[in-house]
């Protein structure tokens, strides 16, 4: 086989020889993120041919007719403005009859052009070629992240926007510079704007920039720029929820905080504890209708139907503080049930299976469990490189940026699922799969480099 694909090699070769626009056609043809994208997709496409197209009842018809405009000053009480207008973009472009399927198409091109991205990532991370190609393709054919491109949700452009982060966070520490703190802050204002949970890295970077201040002197400048860039997206954020305490009577981003808290007492019997009696009246007696379903829908509806927004992040907040030791034991249940959670989330009921019994399908199914392990495998190596990073600090007495990064957005972000996650740890933990690989791949290339004795190479992971 091996001597089979030289030969191929020597006479691609002698055809790049002939000529400038031959030597560069074989030059791509022989490139590593060539045949990481040819099949990457292939695979896609045939993923979209198989998943059916997906629109939530509940949550996409809220992006896809928002009743805000932001330019206005009336901003939604649910949603972010950034991917109801980039629908609203679409739209304009497109018919009615064809307009699902042009945010599919866009979904997928951006999709396709993180994977790009994903790969110039790990070519700077990682040493070992092999190690490079499978996490890149791993990447490009996860079902659980190509499956959301089908979705009209912010998951698809999360992940893209998150890789496209990653990649201008790696440029940065590789060269800072005060336009690329700018950049990534700007990035990171989106990115808020696009799906709130990212909340989670203003407060990460705002710190990542005080202690580089003290820590990295010499680049002040950019440091400096970071940290008036934390304090520019903090007063934007500040005057959005300011907005909507006007037009929504919510202090806040969104209300989706309030729903998610007020959905984990009302599905753990913790609602008779929050000093107000007339909520704990109304969802005792909605929750006896027949009609009530497991999501606790018509519940749901009959607290934010009769009460304002402040009462029931007040409610809420006092359900909490009157039974913090029952609240912590059902947080840790969630914790402990998401243990036995497939870290793959790609939605199995929305394949097309008329059309999967094809010369593919065997290759289609391994695919699909590629990922199917529990989520305990993610604690385990979230902890193994809290522990590696930590021996690492106290051997190099040195920061080792980019490794602590990821792994605080991980971690932060799964911590903050598990208290405000709605109990979907595994389906909102997505968004995050991406560095999750970073961080698997890491000890994969690290074991290669010790076992094949690279002393020089292993001492630069340790360095």
């Amino acid at each position: 086989m091996r001597k089979k694909i030289n030969e191929i090699k020597n006479r691609l070769h002698l055809f790049g020889e002939r000529g400038k626009w031959q030597d560069y056609l074989v030059k791509v043809l022989l490139s590593d993120i060539f045949w990481v994208l040819f099949i990457g997709g292939l695979v896609r496409l045939y993923y979209y041919s198989n998943f059916k197209d997906s629109f939530s009842e509940t949550d996409s018809p809220t992006y896809v007719n928002p009743v805000f405009n932001i330019f206005k000053g009336e901003v939604d009480m649910w949603r972010t403005p950034v991917y109801p207008y980039f629908l609203r973009i679409i739209r304009y472009f497109s018919t009615p009859e064809t307009f699902l399927h042009s945010v599919f198409l866009v979904q997928a091109v951006i999709s396709f052009l993180a994977c790009i991205v994903f790969y110039k990532l790990v070519k700077t991370v990682f040493r070992s070629r092999k190690v490079k190609i499978s996490a890149a393709l791993l990447f490009a054919i996860s079902p659980s992240i190509v499956s959301y491109d089908k979705c009209v949700l912010t998951e698809s452009l999360s992940i893209s926007l998150l890789v496209f982060f990653t990649g201008l966070l790696l440029l940065f520490l590789k060269r800072p510079s005060a336009l690329k703190a700018a950049i990534l802050m700007l990035v990171i204002f989106f990115s808020i704007m696009l799906r709130p949970s990212f909340l989670i890295l203003l407060i990460v970077f705002t710190l990542f920039w005080l202690v580089r201040m003290f820590t990295y002197k010499n680049q002040w400048r950019s440091n400096l720029t970071g940290i008036l860039g934390s304090f520019v997206v903090i007063a934007f954020l500040i005057g959005y929820a300011h907005l909507n305490y006007k037009r929504n009577g919510y202090h806040g981003i969104t209300a989706v905080t309030n729903f998610n808290q007020l959905y984990f007492l009302v599905d753990h019997d913790m609602y008779s504890n929050g000093n107000d009696a007339d909520i704990s009246e109304v969802i005792n007696k909605t929750l006896q209708d027949p009609a009530e379903d497991v999501w606790h829908t018509k519940t749901m509806s009959a607290v934010f139907n009769n009460f304002s927004q402040v009462r029931i992040a007040e409610f809420n907040s006092n359900s909490i503080k009157n039974q913090p030791l029952i609240y912590l034991r059902k947080v840790f249940n969630i914790f402990y049930n998401s243990t036995k959670e497939k870290l793959s989330y790609y939605k199995p009921h929305e394949i097309n299976y008329a059309q999967r019994y094809n010369y593919f399908a065997n290759l289609f199914d391994f695919i699909l469990n590629i990922n199917l392990i529990p989520f305990l495998f993610v604690y385990f190596l979230l902890l193994v490189d809290f522990l590696f990073n930590t021996y690492r600090l106290f051997k190099t007495k040195k920061i080792q940026w980019f490794n602590l990064l990821i792994w605080t957005l991980v971690t932060s972000h799964l911590t903050l699922l598990i208290f405000n996650g709605g109990g979907q740890i595994a389906r909102l933990f997505v968004t995050m799969l991406p560095l999750a690989i970073l961080i698997f791949f890491y000890y994969i290339d690290l074991l290669i480099a010790s076992f094949k004795f690279e002393k020089s190479s292993f001492k630069k992971y340790i360095a």
